[in-house]
């Protein structure tokens, strides 16, 4: 998961200072739960301009709706690697009860 994210945020990095991945790396996959909204409209177009895919990531997106909290027990059995979490009492409630 977190060779994910920083392959995922990295890549904008790289994009801007014009570097590239070489053609003969498979693509990671990154599996991002995301809501279709305009708070996630830089994700959808960065996909869509193949800037992920010039880094090498195959950026699968699956449409969450409701609230983001629900998607803590698929980021901890690895079906999603990033989502966005609000931070409500089931985020804090993992730690009290010593979920990990």
């Amino acid at each position: 998961m977190v060779r994910g994210v920083t392959a995922l945020f990295g890549a904008g990095l790289d994009i801007a200072a014009g570097g590239g991945p070489s053609s003969a790396v498979m693509p990671d996959p990154v599996n991002i739960a995301l809501n279709h909204d305009a708070f996630n409209l830089p994700i959808f177009v960065a996909i869509d301009k193949g800037y992920f895919a010039q880094q090498n990531l195959d950026v699968r997106v699956q449409k969450i709706s409701g609230s983001t909290i629900t998607q803590l027990p698929s980021l901890a059995r690895g079906s999603i690697d990033i989502a966005p979490i609000g931070l409500g009492p089931g985020f804090f409630n993992q730690y009290e009860l010593k979920i990990r």
